[in-house]
């Protein structure tokens, strides 16, 4: 379970500014979760191109 703190109460215990603390987090928080970029319109001509290929093989085959 994590527990989280305000920013100004931590940065108060540790005796550091909420700058350095903002910037502490920054640079050595956890980095945010990445994530896949999907290019839709390239998919959808991937698929038209497959869904071209195998009604075209099915027609043959009939």
């Amino acid at each position: 379970m994590v527990r989280r703190y305000p920013v100004r109460e931590v940065s108060r215990r540790l005796g550091v500014s909420t700058h350095s603390l903002y910037k502490w987090m920054k640079l050595f928080g956890d980095p945010a979760p990445k994530v896949p970029v999907v290019d839709h319109e390239a998919e959808n001509r991937r698929l038209k191109r497959e869904l071209a290929r195998v009604t075209e093989e099915r027609d043959i085959l009939n």
